[in-house]
């Protein structure tokens, strides 16, 4: 009789506990997104606008309230309490995620408290139906109210609220579901219906595209000749018998906290080596670093320097304004009212889909919208100083990578080129469309559908579901010249027309070499790669640590798999790229020098705690530039705690060499317990927590700590920012082709 007693009590109430389950489930987890926006930047803004955040939940409880009064009886305690249980949810998440917010949380719950009492003393007579009608009828005259001003206003609107839409969304999904106490039969009929044509319903709507230009980017092999012979500073690299450096950079995914890494790093570079866009040949982005790779370039001037331009110190902080927009409440909005909105009305799509909302966003918060939405296949001329845009993305139906390119031609091995390559279409992509592609991570943002040919359609999905480094792509890239930069043959002479590799060839060098014989036309090049990532401890394949109870769930560990192994490929591929580019010490566990051709930047994520989403604080920026920018913080520049004379003598091989002749005089008192290497190759170098002074995954100094085996978060934050600093120091060395000694670069480093 009590469990009967209980279950006709909680059935009506069910909706209201979903929706505490909700804030709960929010409290306890607290994205580290949401916590972001609260503890940084919850000071900005009235009370009033605070107490907004709250007042959906507040509203929506009395209307519960109001609709139970209508379907059963009140019982004014337990209902006084279950009524407060979301709003209290949420305190929860406020004060886990910014104790400061005590103060208000008290009050609005004291607000809310009397408001739910306040209502409950007024319906607490018998059930009354019409009440119940009212509310469920109301509940759906907001809905469509807000799905009506969502679709006017799908971006301004959002971005005002703020978080708030969160709330919001929440609210109105437990007030629509409500009209199943009303009308149980129909409406669970209609979500059936819902359902199934969810499921089995037409497909969304594909990427807007355009009409394909005439004017579109040549094929890689003609591209980069032509692209060569129109570089202001090709001449003095002949002069001075250098290869000419041809940067390829990429980025990884991240969401935003990737964007904005990739952003700042490219802007620095451009800051201090004014020349830096004009050796800039190609961005790779995957995800979030596609987005960080298009805001740089569209804030870049075409204008090409009328010759070499020496490196500098910077003299100015780079502007951060560009990827501190809030690019995440368009799309929660889109996602908590407007995709619902589609479920509800069947076999019609009324609201774009979250990736649409997030490209249409980028391009209305940003300044020069022109080169955001310029179409793909048109944005990028050999004769420019801009970079050519690469972004990747993954194939769902195929598991492969389908690759958006500035370039002609197909740039990688096994995988599909849009729109210039093996999937020639007449039809081309607006610039910003393409880079969301590559970042559409369901479900907050859904799978994208491509018409990759008349009546052939892709869908799409994030491109770090393959790899999330980009490091696949940028070798690939680098084979693809390697292979036509090869010595022409007699057939290869008999072409008509003639192939310009065949009378101003491209020879490519694998060192920054100097005292190079340019005969006539010839042009000498050397890859320099910048690879922009998360810091990497350790080495795939090698275990540091003994790992005596893992993590095991029956539920999570399908989606805990893919996400390591995604970041894992990348990983690999990163190292992949190493051994293509460094042959000798392809680990860097001996430091490294402007011959290798690898210059990564990485970001400590997690000792940033910066958030997987589409919004950073200002806090958060900050910290990413002040890691990101102080490249006085190297120790090798002139005046520096490391630096040696002998590195910039007129034979800048001398200190590297020295340095390779020490460690490998070092590497035969390895301690016994070390693991042992494969026959042929170098020891692992230890992970970077235990600061055993050798390089990390990226390249950089671990500085040693006797005194504990894992480092502070400090420690490792220093180590990035020096690490950081002396990778930039060392690609400025690049725009130095005469090896001036008080250049503002460095040719090596490295901790002997």
């Amino acid at each position: 009789m009590w469990a009967r007693r209980s279950f006709n009590y909680l059935l009506p109430r069910a909706l209201l506990l979903i929706v505490s389950l909700v804030f709960a489930l929010l409290a306890v987890l607290i994205p580290d997104q949401i916590k972001n926006i609260i503890s940084d930047e919850w000071g900005e803004g009235s009370f009033l606008s605070r107490i907004g955040f709250f007042l959906p939940v507040i509203l929506a409880a009395g209307a519960h309230i109001v609709l139970l009064s209508g379907v059963t009886v009140i019982r004014p305690l337990p209902d006084l309490t279950l009524a407060t249980l979301p709003l209290a949810a949420l305190s929860v998440m406020m004060l886990r995620a910014s104790p400061s917010t005590l103060y208000l949380s008290i009050v609005t719950l004291l607000l809310a408290i009397a408001l739910n009492w306040w209502t409950l003393r007024r319906v607490i007579d018998s059930p009354k139906r019409y009440r119940a009608v009212a509310i469920a009828v109301l509940g759906i005259a907001v809905w469509i109210s807000a799905s009506a001003v969502l679709i006017v206003y799908p971006i301004k609107l959002p971005t005002a609220l703020g978080l708030t839409v969160v709330t919001i969304g929440v609210s109105l999904i437990g007030l629509a579901a409500a009209t199943v106490l009303v009308w149980p039969r129909a409406a669970i009929a209609y979500l059936l219906v819902c359902l199934i044509t969810a499921l089995f319903g037409p497909s969304q709507r594909a990427i807007p595209l355009v009409p394909a230009s005439d004017n579109q980017a040549p094929p890689l092999e003609e591209g980069l000749h032509e692209w060569l012979n129109t570089r202001a500073d090709l001449e003095a690299y002949r002069q001075a018998k250098r290869p000419y450096p041809i940067i390829i950079s990429s980025a990884e995914g991240g969401g935003i906290y990737a964007a904005a890494h990739s952003y700042m790093v490219l802007s620095v570079l451009q800051e201090i080596c004014p020349g830096f866009s004009h050796h800039l040949f190609a961005s790779v982005g995957v995800s979030g670093g596609s987005i960080g790779n298009l805001i740089f370039r569209s804030n870049l001037k075409d204008e090409a320097p009328s010759g070499l331009i020496a490196c500098r110190k910077p003299s100015k902080q780079i502007d951060l304004s560009p990827v501190a927009s809030d690019f995440l409440s368009p799309t929660l909005a889109n996602l908590l009212v407007g995709q619902v909105a589609d479920f509800l009305v069947p076999w019609v799509q009324i609201m774009p889909d979250g990736g649409r909302v997030l490209a249409d966003t980028i391009a209305a918060d940003l300044p020069n919208s022109d080169k955001l939405t310029q179409p793909l296949g048109v944005s990028w001329s050999p004769r420019s100083s801009l970079p050519a845009e690469i972004f990747v993305t993954t194939d769902v139906n195929r598991g492969n990578r389908f690759i958006m390119s500035a370039i002609g031609g197909d740039i990688a091995h096994n995988a599909e080129t849009f729109p210039l390559g093996s999937n020639l279409s007449g039809n081309d992509i607006p610039s910003n469309q393409a880079a969301v592609a590559s970042a559409r991570f369901p479900w907050l943002t859904s799978t994208a559908r491509l018409l990759a040919h008349e009546g052939d359609y892709r869908v799409l999905a994030d491109g770090g579901y393959f790899e999330n480094s980009g490091a696949e792509t940028v070798i690939d890239l680098i084979e693809e010249i390697q292979n036509f930069a090869k010595p022409c043959t007699a057939a290869d002479r008999g072409q008509i027309p003639v192939r310009e590799q065949c009378t101003c060839p491209i020879i490519v060098e694998t060192a920054f070499v100097k005292d190079l014989s340019w005969t006539g036309c010839e042009k000498h090049i050397y890859f320099a790669y910048l690879p922009i990532i998360g810091q990497e401890n350790g080495i795939p394949g090698y275990t540091y640590e003994t790992t005596l109870n893992p993590h095991q769930n029956y539920l999570s560990d399908p989606l805990t798999t893919m996400l390591w192994t995604r970041t894992t490929r990348g990983q690999l591929a990163l190292t992949r790229a190493r051994r293509v580019l460094i042959k000798d010490d392809p680990d860097m566990v001996q430091g490294t020098n402007v011959h290798g051709g690898y210059f990564p930047h990485s970001m400590p994520i997690e000792e940033l705690n910066l958030p997987l989403g589409w919004k950073l604080s200002s806090i958060a920026l900050t910290r990413m530039r002040d890691l990101v920018a102080p490249t006085e913080k190297c120790g090798f520049l002139p005046g520096g705690e490391f630096f040696e004379d002998s590195m910039y003598v007129a034979d800048d091989d001398k200190w590297w060499n020295k340095l390779m002749a020490e460690q490998a005089a070092s590497s035969a008192q390895v301690d016994s317990d070390e693991p042992e290497a494969p026959a042929g190759q170098l020891m692992p170098p230890s992970p970077p927590p235990t600061g055993s002074g050798e390089q990390n995954e990226a390249g950089q100094a671990n500085k040693g700590d006797s005194e504990s085996s894992v480092e502070s978060e400090t420690g490792l934050v220093d180590t990035a920012v020096e690490g950081n600093a002396c990778n930039m120091l060392l690609l400025a060395w690049l725009f130095n082709p005469a090896g001036t000694k008080d250049y503002y670069g460095i040719p090596a480093w490295g901790h002997p």
